[in-house]
């Protein structure tokens, strides 16, 4: 009499459960790459998975986009109702932080550079981003345009003109005498410093760690992902990855804020000088 009943509807997801496993594990027995990536095991001795590769679902961290949301929401705000307030607190920040940390900015430059330098020439410059024997999905002409397309060539463009004349005129302290030719000399190099190896350094070691972690690990896309090692499993998925991410955001956010700025600042400025018109207003560099 019992077997005559209607399944009912636990009965029914138990079954689809139990199916879904078998099925998981069928697919599992196809390909080596279909297999969850042994994380314990030495990178060397594993043939790599990507990221696409992992049957892994995404869903919105509600802890990191709120907080990062609710602060990036709060400086805009503050920007709009206080622009003076905004300017003044940055460039305060930005003095002390010349004034007491700028030694760690060019030290943290030359480590990164050494570091990057070090993994490129040995046996761990070899590593594939990617599984064995996988080839590029772009060409290295690609990689370069896009290097360039995704906001260093804006900074080039805005700086590469200015900056060289601003040392020119106004040189760092305790290097040279402003409108000389020593004085052109010092304000060069610094512009070879700011966009020259160190800065591509700084752009490798994170773009290669990303990649590593997601193209090589099958680790999801996220800066969290590249400290796992580090600080272990628990950690890195727990909060203080978190704090991790909201900061990459946050950061992120910021960045490409100021490039976008700037290149508005260069858009404007351009249709002033070719059409003749006035200078234009906040809110027409806000739409371009």
């Amino acid at each position: 009499m019992a077997e005559d009943q209607p399944p009912t509807r636990k009965r029914i997801g138990n079954e689809a459960r139990r199916a879904g496993r078998r099925a998981g594990r069928a697919l599992n027995s196809l390909s080596p790459y279909a297999r969850p990536y042994p994380h314990s095991i030495h990178p060397a001795l594993v043939p790599g998975i990507g990221i696409d590769e992992q049957r892994r679902r995404y869903g919105i961290d509600k802890l990191v986009f709120a907080v990062a949301g609710v602060l990036t929401l709060a400086f805009v705000i503050w920007g709009i109702v206080d622009t003076a307030s905004v300017s003044t607190v940055a460039f305060a920040a930005f003095d002390w932080t010349m004034a007491n940390v700028g030694w760690l900015f060019n030290a943290v430059a030359m480590v990164v550079l050494v570091s990057v330098l070090i993994i490129a020439l040995s046996p761990f410059g070899r590593i594939t981003l990617g599984k064995d024997g996988e080839k590029p999905e772009f060409s290295t002409f690609s990689w370069v345009a896009m290097l360039f397309a995704a906001g260093l060539g804006i900074g080039v463009l805005f700086f590469g003109p200015s900056e060289p004349l601003q040392h020119y005129h106004t040189p760092a302290p305790m290097t040279a005498e402003a409108e000389t030719v020593e004085g052109l000399h010092r304000g060069m190099a610094q512009v070879y410093y700011h966009w020259g190896l160190h800065a591509w350094a700084m752009y490798a070691l994170v773009g290669g760690a990303v990649a590593y972690a997601a193209y090589r690990r099958g680790r999801s896309l996220l800066m969290s992902s590249i400290f796992r090692t580090l600080f272990g499993k628990r950690a890195a998925e727990g909060f203080a990855g978190q704090l991790i991410d909201i900061f990459a955001i946050i950061a992120t956010l910021f960045g490409t804020a100021a490039a976008l700025g700037i290149a508005a600042m260069q858009i404007g400025q351009g249709v002033t000088i070719v059409t003749g018109a006035d200078e234009l207003t906040n809110t027409v560099l806000v739409i371009i």
